[in-house]
């Protein structure tokens, strides 16, 4: 419909009586000569068809053209796999693994048509392997059409990550709760997951802390110059979500603060620093490592397990030879 109205759009327009001279419908005198002898006059745009013709392409519409290539961009992206870790072929070779590996094993099936999980979590995945690999073997396997029997146990749409001891499933998780992006935060998901297998040094410890207040003459030398990994929550008093998140902080602080230092930074009072680290949005935690920013995330999340999981997914990798054992 857009390219017939085109291709018919007319134009008013003014000729000239004296000189022929073509001017605007508005005009009131010629252009040209001055004249006021004007005689009103429909006609056609010279370039007409130019629009038109450049939505075909060798008589395809290009709208389809650049549909189709959008869509065979998608599909080469979803085709391709992301993730050097180990991957699984069979299920006999699932099987032999299962039964020769003498430690735990974590796999992760998933599904290939329909599944999304593999987006985020094969980075997770490999981000993890790099790390602990030496600890715990990590696997993916895909399901195939004709294997009903795991997908009877194992199958999910959105995922499972299944940890075996000697051939055994010990414990399983779905990825329906993990974040939908690449995000460290699922990483250390699984970290958590996988915890008791690795045989981790007083992770689970609490013993209560009193959290300490930075100002800017304190701040330097207690994160800039910390020998050790530093997480600080930049809060605001007046801030719901910052007062929600204080208790879940207050409790990482319990667990963990002998792996870094927890501080708190009042951004209403300490704008300087708040500043310089863009950390207007409260609750803000940034862990520091050698006076160097290496993670950072915004807002409360619900529950213990979340926010701990999204700490350790920037914390682990810091610390993988002071909490193995």
């Amino acid at each position: 419909m857009r390219i017939s109205r085109f291709m018919s759009s007319e134009k008013q327009v003014k000729i000239c009586v004296s000189c022929s001279h073509e001017n605007p419908a508005y005009a009131q005198r010629c252009e040209n000569c001055k004249s006021i002898v004007l005689n009103a006059v429909t006609v056609v745009p010279e370039d007409k068809g130019t629009y038109a013709n450049s939505l075909f392409v060798n008589g395809v519409p290009a709208v389809l053209i650049i549909v189709f290539l959008f869509f065979a961009v998608r599909y080469y992206i979803n085709r391709s796999e992301y993730d050097p870790t180990i991957r699984i072929k069979d299920i006999d070779e699932l099987e032999y693994v299962l039964k020769s590996e003498q430690k735990p094993v974590l796999v992760y099936f998933y599904y290939k048509s329909y599944d999304r999980s593999p987006k985020y979590m094969l980075p997770a995945l490999d981000r993890l392997n790099y790390y602990i690999g030496t600890r715990i073997p990590i696997y993916r396997y895909r399901f195939q059409k004709d294997d009903d029997l795991l997908i009877s146990k194992y199958g999910k749409a959105d995922g499972t990550f299944v940890v075996f001891n000697k051939g055994q499933p010990v414990k399983s998780m779905s990825t329906s709760s993990f974040f939908k992006i690449k995000d460290p935060s699922n990483a250390g998901q699984i970290f958590l997951f996988i915890r008791d297998e690795l045989n981790l040094r007083e992770l689970n410890r609490f013993e209560e802390t009193e959290l300490e207040y930075l100002n800017s003459e304190t701040f330097y030398k207690k994160v800039i110059e910390a020998p050790n990994p530093v997480v600080v929550n930049f809060t605001r008093s007046s801030c719901p979500a910052a007062n929600r998140f204080r208790g879940f902080y207050k409790a990482m602080a319990n667990s963990y603060d002998i792996y870094a230092d927890f501080y708190y930074v009042d951004t209403s009072k300490e704008k300087e620093i708040a500043g310089l680290f863009s950390a207007w949005a409260t609750p803000t935690v940034i862990i520091y490592n050698n006076g160097n920013v290496v993670g950072r995330y915004n807002s409360a999340y619900s529950d213990q397990y979340t926010n701990d999981s999204r700490l350790f997914g920037y914390l682990f990798t810091l610390l993988v030879d002071d909490i193995m054992l």
